[in-house]
Formats: C-alpha cells, sequence, structure tokens
C-alpha cells in the first residue's frame, strides 16, 4: 500500500471515486468505519461496567455535507458523526459521553497547512478539544471553527455545494499539473 499520505485521506488530492486507488478506499472506509466501530465495541462493556468512560471520535467538516470528489471520505466522515451521536444516546445514561469533534483545517502535514487565524496549531486545537469535553455531543472545538459552522449554515446549500464543488475541482487541477511536471522533471534526470 502506498504510505506517502495519510490512509483515511482517499488520495492526494480530491478525485472522482472512480480514480480512486482500491486500495486507498478500503483503507479509508476501514479506519473511518470499521476500526473506529470495533474499537467502540471492544471498549463499551468495561465502560458500562464501571458506569463511566468517554469516547471522542474525529469526525470533519468534509462530513458535514456532501463533498464531491471526496465522496467517500466525505460519507465517511458523516459515518463517524452519526454513529457518535447515536451511540450517546445509547450511552450517555450509563455514565459515557460519546462525543464526535468536527474539525475544519488544522495545521497538520495532511492538511498542508500552516498556523493562522483560522488553521489552529494541532497543541491549540487539542486544547480546545479537550475543554469541550462532558459538555458537548457534538463540537467542532476551535472557537474560530464554531463561529465558520455557522455562516456556513446561513449559505443557501446548494450554493455552498457548488462551490465546494468547484473548489475540489481546482486543487485537483493543480495537483495533477504538479504531478506531470514532477514526472517530466523525472524524465528529464533519466
Amino acid at each position: 500500500m502506498n504510505t506517502d499520505i495519510d490512509a483515511a485521506h482517499p488520495s492526494q488530492y480530491p478525485d472522482w471515486l472512480a480514480d480512486v486507488p482500491a486500495d486507498r478506499l478500503e483503507s479509508m472506509l476501514t479506519l473511518n468505519i470499521i476500526a473506529l466501530t470495533k474499537m467502540c465495541h471492544m471498549v463499551l462493556p468495561g465502560m458500562a461496567e464501571r458506569k463511566r468512560g468517554s469516547i471522542v471520535n474525529i469526525s470533519s467538516v468534509s462530513g458535514t455535507a456532501p463533498m464531491g470528489l471526496l465522496t467517500a471520505y466525505s460519507a465517511s466522515k458523516a459515518y463517524v458523526d452519526f454513529f457518535s451521536e447515536g451511540l450517546n444516546q445509547e450511552y450517555a445514561p450509563k455514565g459515557i459521553d460519546v462525543q464526535s469533534v468536527i474539525p475544519f483545517f488544522v495545521a497538520t502535514a495532511m492538511a498542508k497547512q500552516r498556523p493562522s487565524f483560522t488553521v489552529p496549531t494541532p497543541k491549540a486545537y487539542v486544547k480546545a478539544a479537550v475543554n469541550t469535553m462532558g459538555y458537548a455531543v457534538r463540537t467542532e472545538a476551535f472557537w474560530v471553527h464554531r463561529v465558520m459552522a455557522y455562516v456556513l449554515t446561513l449559505l443557501p446549500r446548494g450554493f455552498l455545494l457548488g462551490k465546494l464543488f468547484d473548489m475540489h475541482k481546482d486543487i485537483r487541477r493543480r495537483a495533477i499539473r504538479k504531478k506531470e511536471r514532477k514526472a517530466a522533471e523525472a524524465a528529464k534526470d533519466q
């Protein structure tokens, strides 16, 4: 399996579902759906016996609306969010908090983003997320992300989905162009 990027991401850039490598697709679905579900299934009996515990599952803003060219990734993150909310309904009365954390961009190697006002460092994001434990079943955690999520709810859905799809097409186009340039440079060097 190609390990040059995070296995949870369907490819190195947004892509048509039919063009996402099968192993990448399987890894992403296994991580975001199967492994998450099995891990919760494994830890819940002990937590239920002790009548306390916390489970924090990481969804994504990509799971809050269908994201063309990130279709399977988006759907798998929606699963994380729905699964977490349902699990919380089941187990909150038994003293177990289940939380879905829904980050926007965080300055990580996978996101290829630098820290900024809207893009926190991992440390700042985790601190904000920890502060929501026990208070929010579903949270963007970082205050700027909460504001951004609210603003997105004010936009007409069709407009928002169209803009996101256009953004993903542009990211894909630029990534393919970069990949082609690197391949041409490598061919010259041989």
